[in-house]
């Protein structure tokens, strides 16, 4: 599978998980750009934004969408969660975003159970908001992990930061 794809699959599930999640908080959670106050693209490509309802705009989404890569004023931005399929901390990334959102996420696919510790540390000091990822994947044994813990951790950041994110909108 090319990595685009399996990029897009990955953001694409999670983002379906946290509509889910984040629904009853009022919430939406796409793909797209932050617009400035003068409805400019202010932000590199998201691979998630959680934002208040509503947006300026979108493309290719009007009707049965193939994809639907939404417009949303950094005004009604409340997260942006960066994907990788890998285990990459891009340290300019979170820095970028930080003036026109307050909360910016790492999630990956998979890293070396070993390295999760580090990865989190590299994050944290990077500027992200919180880190999580999907399995953890041994290369020298071949074992796939998955640590529900992990996960639950990360969920429960992301709805914490979200929802401490409107109340000083």
């Amino acid at each position: 599978m090319l990595p685009f794809v399996k990029g897009l699959m990955l953001s694409a599930k999670l983002i379906y998980v946290l509509r889910g999640e984040l629904s009853e908080m009022g919430l939406e959670v796409d793909w797209g750009h932050l617009l400035d106050d003068k409805e400019e693209s202010c932000s590199p490509e998201c691979d998630i934004i959680i934002h208040e309802k509503g947006h300026a705009g979108q493309w290719n989404g009007d009707e049965d969408p193939v994809m639907n890569f939404k417009f949303i004023k950094r005004s009604a931005a409340v997260a942006v969660i960066s994907c990788k399929s890998g285990p990459t901390v891009d340290k300019e990334y979170a820095t970028n975003l930080r003036p026109y959102v307050k909360n910016v996420f790492l999630f990956v696919e998979c890293c070396a159970p070993d390295k999760v510790a580090s990865l989190h540390k590299k994050a944290k000091g990077a500027g992200y908001a919180g880190f999580g990822y999907l399995y953890g994947f041994d290369s020298k044994t071949g074992i796939i992990t998955t640590d529900p813990k992990a996960w639950l951790s990360f969920l429960d950041t992301v709805k914490s930061k979200a929802k401490r994110a409107r109340r000083q909108t």
